[in-house]
């Protein structure tokens, strides 16, 4: 056991910071210290000041070098993350695409930053970076009818005019889209936010017209993954 002699002005100024110094961690040095300066065993003085008997016994050698200001040095040993760096080029490549879950962040982050860490890495960073799981989901567009009336009246009304007089033809159509994947319901983002949906993702589409003033006369478009087709099915 190292053992330190202390003067009676030592323990009056450790008495004093203990509870007086900035820092806690610095109270918690000073502490542990005066403790031994009462005579308390490095286990129990351990115990008192919540640090292991290492941390204690470091404690106790400084002061021996350095005295007390050896315990005012703080200097802590976290350095923080190596993606700290690319917090920004992260943040705003998530915001452009939130990924859907943590396997898929963390690989977009190698590839972004050259930097690969575990998923769970991956998790503890993105949790201090206030990301979590929101649900994805459709937000309604409002409509308004004063707008509306007016594209009828100056804009839809006349092109109906001419599809009458047989100058142009008007189709009425409406679409069915198969997505061909799933695509998830939960997106990690840091706020909630407005983004785009799955764009490019492969879709089966079938779109079909009718003609407003020949109800016989339709058109078929099939659009597959990889090319277009137009037909004229039996009506």
């Amino acid at each position: 056991m190292l053992r330190i002699q202390f003067t009676a002005e030592e323990i009056q100024q450790l008495r004093y910071e203990r509870y007086q110094h900035p820092p806690p961690r610095v109270q918690r040095k000073m502490d542990a210290v005066y403790l031994n300066a009462m005579g308390l065993s490095h286990q129990k003085i351990g115990r008192l000041v919540d640090c292991t008997e290492t941390t204690v016994r470091s404690c106790f050698k400084a002061y021996a070098v350095g005295g007390i200001d050896a315990l005012e040095r703080f200097n802590p040993s976290h350095h923080g993350s190596d993606l700290e760096a690319h917090t920004g080029t992260i943040q705003g490549e998530f915001e452009k695409k939130p990924p859907g879950t943590i396997r898929e962040a963390a690989q977009r982050i190698e590839t972004l930053t050259q930097i690969h860490r575990s998923p769970p890495q991956i998790r503890a960073y993105l949790k201090k970076k206030n990301f979590k799981y929101r649900k994805v989901g459709p937000i309604q567009a409002t409509a308004n009818p004063e707008v509306q009336a007016t594209f009828l009246e100056t804009q839809w009304q006349p092109i109906l005019d001419e599809a009458k007089s047989g100058l142009r033809e008007v189709f009425f159509v409406d679409a069915v889209h198969f997505v061909v994947g799933a695509f998830p319901g939960l997106s990690l983002v840091s706020s909630a936010n407005l983004c785009s949906d799955a764009v490019g993702t492969p879709t089966l589409q079938r779109v079909g017209g009718l003609a407003c003033h020949h109800p016989r006369r339709r058109h078929l478009y099939q659009h597959g993954l990889h090319e277009l087709r137009i037909g004229c099915p039996s009506p």
